[in-house]
Order: structure tokens, then sequence, then C-alpha cells
């Protein structure tokens, strides 16, 4: 559905936050894979910690997708560069659909290759993917915005009051709601957080996972709770906020930063890998557009 200047839906989403999420997305593919890059014979290679006939052995009754599990070892990093020029092209816009594509692609084969080096993180990074295909993400700030040459003179006004609605920012919506929601659920099903106010508390009690700040933080018994039930608070509270049908505009100034610095909190006190930064990107399109008019 082509973008529309009328009053926009509440899954309608500007396009330069779509050309935001594409730079964002492009940028935690990169990481993603240079994280990767360290560890990739032990983990992805044909005589690393999981050879392709263990792989079929433990997983012969599940259905995955992954040219790496039958590729060589050369054409392994093959495929692993490509990734990263695809990473690249998606970063800059250049032939934006197609590297999307190619992206989305790479990343289910790379992830179906060793299931046991993945997170949580990487389930949401796939399927923010997934909705990325289908999305116009190089409708602006992109070469293949430049590339179309003849670019209107008033395209900054055009896309002051230019927002792009289909079935895929939908889903995308869709995405964020359902996680919040899910999470809230887990959460009120457990006494622990709703009712002792001790979930943070616990959870800054796994050492393996909990850095120095998140230590010296569990200490303050009483600030832990406060922050218990804040966590609490905003996960209920964000997929209804960000389905508001009033105030829209307001309501997204305020959610989006505050969910941000949220999971930019969780990583300062936990080492979750790159889920925050992920969730963090997640939010990016969701910035309303009077953020961006000032920068067109």
């Amino acid at each position: 559905m082509p973008p529309t200047h009328q009053q926009p839906s509440v899954f309608a989403i500007d396009t330069r936050g779509l050309a935001a999420f594409r730079i964002g997305l492009g940028l935690v593919l990169l990481l993603d894979l240079f994280n990767r890059a360290g560890d990739f014979a032990a983990h992805y290679g044909c005589q690393g910690v999981l050879p392709a006939n263990v792989y079929f052995a433990e997983f012969e009754h599940h259905w995955h997708i992954s040219i790496h599990l039958f590729a060589t070892d050369t054409l392994s990093y093959l495929l692993f560069a490509i990734a990263i020029v695809a990473a690249i092209a998606l970063t800059v816009g250049w032939r934006t659909r197609v590297a999307t594509v190619v992206s989305w692609f790479l990343l289910i084969s790379l992830h179906s290759r060793n299931p046991f080096v993945l997170q949580g993180g990487d389930d949401v990074l796939r399927a923010l993917m997934f909705w990325a295909m289908f999305l116009p993400l190089g409708t602006t700030a992109s070469i293949d915005n430049i590339r179309r040459n003849n670019i209107d003179k008033d395209i900054g006004n055009q896309h002051r009051n230019t927002h792009y609605i289909s079935m895929a920012t939908l889903c995308l919506t869709g995405q964020v709601v359902l996680l919040y929601a899910f999470a809230s659920a887990s959460k009120l099903a457990n006494p622990v957080w709703w009712q002792d106010g001790l979930g943070v508390y616990y959870a800054l009690g796994v050492e393996q996972f909990t850095t120095r700040f998140g230590l010296w933080l569990r200490s303050l018994t009483d600030v832990v709770i406060v922050l218990n039930y804040i966590t609490l608070v905003a996960q209920i509270s964000a997929p209804i906020l960000l389905l508001m049908p009033i105030a829209r505009q307001q309501i997204r100034m305020v959610l989006v930063p505050a969910m941000i610095a949220l999971h930019l909190g969780f990583a300062l006190a936990m080492r979750l890998g790159m889920f925050s930064l992920i969730i963090c990107v997640m939010w990016i399109p969701f910035l309303p557009s009077r953020v961006w008019n000032p920068l067109s």
C-alpha cells in the first residue's frame, strides 16, 4: 500500500523511522556477525563442536533451514562474507530489498547451523528481519533513494506528512505487542514479581549474567524492589500505550525513549549479549513524526 497523507493509523510508521530502523538492523547484523567471527570454526565448522552427523542425530525430528549445514568450511566462510556485504548494503540502503532478503536468509541459516549458541535476542532479530523484507526501508536516507535521481525538491515536506501502512507494519507492531504481553503474563503468573517485588532481585542473583554494577545494585534492596515494579508496570503498559488511538504522538514521545532506557538499564546490570540492543532497534520505528521533522 502506498504512503498516505491522511491522519495516520495506529499501525502507520513514518518512512524516516523505517530508514532509521533499517540502519539499526544493518548495524546490529554487522555487530552480531563480528561477534561470531572469532569462534566461527568452533561453532560452525565441519570439525567444530557440532558436526553435521551430530546435528542430524540431535535434530532429526526438527525442521531447520541451513545451507551452512551442507557447506564446506571454505563455503561457510564465503557465506559469512556475503552476509557481511549484505548487512553493509542494508545499512546504507543499496539494493535494499535484495539486501534485506539475503540478510534474513543467511541469518536463519547461520542460526539454524548451531542452535546451542543462540539466545532470546536472536529469535527477536529473526522476526524483525522477516517483517523488514516487506517494508519500504529504502524510501529515504538511502543510496536507493539517491539513485532514483530527479528527487523532488519538496521531498522533505512530503516526508513530514508521509506515513506507511501495510500488513507488514501491522505485523511489526503486533510483534512488539505480543513480546511484551507474553513477558508480562509470565511475570504476573509468578508472585515473586507482583506480590513479593523480588523478581529483579533474584534475576540479579544469577552471577554468571550479572555485571559488577548489577551486583552492587542488588545490595540496595529497597531500590531493587522499586525497579521490580517499574519493570513490571512498563512491560504491562507498553503494548497498551503503543496501541493508544488518542494522543499517539505525545504518548510515543515518552514511551519509546522510556522503553529504550529500560533495556539499556538491563544491559548495564546484566550480560544479555545482543538482546538489549536488538530490542532498542525494535522500538525505533515507533518514534513519532515530530522526532524526524527537524531532521528533514
